[in-house]
């Protein structure tokens, strides 16, 4: 079965990794919040390009930044 990819904006990362400044999170802490893995959000964090990801996480981080930006 072939997973939809979505595009992950530097944007998006760039408020990611706002609000982990923000709210004082290590990359553990930031993964429950949004909930997926420490090390997709590590992964995404570390790259500041756009990238395609899984469906799952982009709307798993799309809805944390919408409740917390």
């Amino acid at each position: 079965m072939l997973e939809t990819l979505m595009l992950l904006t530097k944007e998006n990362k760039r408020a990611l990794k706002r609000i982990k400044g923000e709210q004082v999170l290590n990359y553990q802490e930031l993964a429950e919040a949004v909930g997926v893995h420490s090390n997709t959000i590590r992964k995404i964090i570390k790259n500041s390009e756009a990238e395609e990801v899984k469906s799952k996480t982009f709307q798993a981080i799309s809805q944390f930044i919408s409740k917390n930006y």
